[in-house]
């Protein structure tokens, strides 16, 4: 009753599809940044380009679709990204999640919420 009157709804009890719906649109932008990823993955690969980076190139056209048409949050992109380099191959987990466990990256975390 208090949330009513105060304008919140209460979305504890919402599913994701009703918090985030996703529109035709959405659904075909996500559908063509995982097209670019596997065209990247089976074309043959130019001279002076391994198979790794080729992939690593069609990982971030997705990323940048993802990102300038939004039909997911860009968090998720980013983590999407992080995910997707172990699975194709391109670098191995450890590696990729060692880059964000820098001190740097802690400092900048601590900054943000220090000036929120």
């Amino acid at each position: 009753m208090a949330q009513e009157q105060s304008g919140k709804k209460d979305t504890s009890e919402r599913s994701v599809s009703e918090l985030y719906p996703l529109q035709r649109r959405d659904i075909s932008f996500i559908g063509l940044s995982f097209a670019v990823v596997a065209l990247a993955a089976v074309l043959p690969t130019p001279a002076g380009l391994t198979h790794e980076g080729q992939v690593m190139l069609g990982i971030l056209a997705m990323a940048v679709i993802l990102w300038i048409t939004t039909p997911i949050p860009i968090a998720v992109t980013a983590l999407l990204v992080m995910i997707m380099q172990p699975l194709l191959d391109v670098m191995p987990a450890v590696d990729v999640f060692h880059s964000f466990g820098n001190e740097a990256v802690f400092f900048l975390i601590g900054a943000f919420v220090l000036a929120s």
